[in-house]
């Protein structure tokens, strides 16, 4: 009966410990572990303006100030891919991405507009589809030899539209590479200049051409002359001029 108080007593004091202890774990352990389940469920909806530091195990801090910095750190990066993406599809010229075997993932508006075909009927088909037949083989040699040495190429392309209407594109392409260094997609920006290659035609013509006759003027004799005499003098031969 004697050790009954003193067992009573011994009972208390490790009720005390684990009453103790709990709330010790319940400060230490569970209230911060709640408080990173309910960072990860205002990630999950972006309620970043919900995000709470948490006190606690370190362990604990750690891994939520870790999480918190990668869910800013994402946000920043989607903000930026956003900005990027909706620069793209906004500009007025052209933008189209190819894989490497030159199937189109992407195409902007833009391109869209002037080609009249829709994303749908360009997508994962070949840009090809859109040339007119007219770019000389060598232009697309040169354009090749460039691209698959893994250099941006700047050129001219004739292409048509869906209407059958051809244009003039100045494209400028670049190979995308990998951490690697191996090429996996094209990036074409293209610019429609029909307009300014028909000025510039009609330039030339007025400059060099009669406009009732049609002929060459005097401008465009002194200058097939001044090639002749120059010709003549390299190769040592002699001509005549007649002027009717």
């Amino acid at each position: 009966l004697l050790q009954l108080p003193f067992l009573l007593l011994w009972v208390g004091a490790l009720l005390s410990i684990l009453a103790l202890l709990l709330a010790y774990l319940n400060v230490r352990v569970a209230r911060p572990a709640r408080g990173v389940v309910s960072n990860i469920a205002a990630a999950e909806k972006r309620r970043l303006d919900l995000l709470q530091p948490i006190s606690g195990a370190a362990e604990l801090v750690q891994i939520d100030r870790a999480f918190t910095a990668m869910v800013a750190e994402r946000e920043r990066n989607e903000a930026q891919l956003v900005k990027l993406s909706t620069a793209v599809e906004q500009s007025n010229e052209g933008v189209i991405i190819t894989d490497y075997a030159g199937n189109i993932e992407y195409v902007n508006q833009a391109l869209v507009n002037n080609t009249g075909y829709s994303r749908e009927q360009l997508m994962g088909n070949n840009p090809r589809m859109l040339s007119s037949g007219s770019t000389s083989p060598a232009t697309f040699a040169a354009m090749w030899q460039r691209l698959t040495s893994g250099l941006p190429w700047t050129g001219e392309l004739y292409n048509r539209r869906r209407d059958g209407t051809e244009f003039i594109e100045l494209q400028t392409i670049t190979p995308l590479k990998n951490e690697q260094g191996e090429i996996t997609h094209y990036v074409g920006v293209r610019q429609d200049i029909s307009e300014q290659k028909s000025i510039q035609e009609r330039l030339h013509f007025l400059a060099y051409f009669d406009i009732l006759t049609h002929l060459p003027n005097r401008v465009s004799v002194l200058e097939l002359l001044q090639d002749e005499l120059e010709q003549n003098l390299r190769q040592g031969t002699v001509g005549a001029f007649l002027l009717l």
